[in-house]
């Protein structure tokens, strides 16, 4: 699942722990439609603090100010300041940050086997 609908999925009573890699924190004006939600806002009306967010600083479709509305919804937000989008898969992307993504998976990891049910 896209990090952007992991934001969504929070809008539900359905998970204990959510893990969204680079996600959308807001929507490009040109996908914007009556059926395409706002990531932030679905966050807002839902469980916000189930949600690890994993984020790179240099990534474009998470620029630093939607970091700050994302941090302020009571997720808990893992910024990597060097990262582009895409940094924790495909080995053979340029963008590929081996240490970060490490780093991210063992983040995520914790985060999901910390829910209690």
């Amino acid at each position: 699942m896209g990090g952007m609908y992991c934001f969504k999925a929070a809008r539900s009573e359905r998970f204990f722990r959510i893990a969204s890699f680079y996600g959308m924190i807001t929507l490009p004006e040109a996908w914007r439609s009556r059926s395409q939600g706002e990531p932030l806002g679905m966050l807002l009306s839902g469980y916000a603090e189930n949600v690890l967010a994993i984020v790179g600083g240099q990534d474009h479709y998470t620029p630093i100010v939607d970091i700050d509305q994302l941090r302020s919804t009571g997720a808990q937000v893992v910024l990597y300041p060097e990262a582009e989008h895409g940094f924790a898969h495909d080995a053979s992307r340029p963008a590929h940050r081996p240490e970060d993504a490490a780093d991210a998976y063992a983040r995520a990891k914790d985060w999901l086997l910390s829910a209690t049910l």
